[in-house]
């Protein structure tokens, strides 16, 4: 997973790239997701390694859908990537509050939830899943103003496959909980 960058309305694009079994080499897609409904606005390859070069010689394709939704590519992204087994993370908004994320896994790792808890003590419930047969947390993005993070997992698949990164966003600021 590669991040691309940000739009202040809290869009991001990311760049996610999976081995091709056709081939061996990698598939890429580029998406830009709505980091506050979580939706995934578009999603588009922009590079298939059994027949083109990685998608890093393609800035032709991925220039102008970062130019349509108005995304700046992030030059120094704040990204915080969780070490081994980590489910439990903190992330600092613009005015120094810490917020407390978890990952709480259950029904032996197939189910995920995810709780984000303001430094006031509210918590909500920022994303869930029960799909996959067990879930790991990578880490989080965070916006350049720092606002709002975007936290991503992988969830296995089975025959050691990992599905695409799931994204979710969640605003740090208490009134938001």
């Amino acid at each position: 997973l590669y991040f691309v960058g940000w739009q202040s309305n809290n869009l991001a694009a990311f760049i996610s790239s999976q081995e091709s079994y056709e081939c061996g080499g990698f598939n890429s897609s580029i998406f830009v997701q709505n980091l506050i409904n979580d939706r995934i606005l578009l999603s588009q390859e922009i590079a298939n390694n059994c027949d083109e070069k990685d998608w890093t010689h393609n800035g032709n394709q991925i220039l102008p859908i970062l130019d349509k939704s108005n995304i700046t590519i992030s030059r120094k992204p704040i990204i915080y990537r969780a070490d081994g087994d980590q489910y439990t993370d903190i992330a600092t908004n613009h005015k120094n509050e810490i917020f407390t994320i978890d990952i709480e896994l259950s029904n032996g790792g197939t189910r995920y939830k995810a709780i984000a808890t303001a430094p006031n003590g509210k918590q909500k419930v920022i994303g869930r899943g029960n799909d996959h047969e067990y879930y790991r947390y990578v880490g989080y993005v965070q916006s350049p103003d720092l606002s709002r993070i975007a936290l991503v997992l992988r969830a296995y698949t089975g025959s050691n496959y990992w599905s695409e990164p799931i994204i979710i966003g969640s605003q740090l600021d208490e009134v938001s909980f």
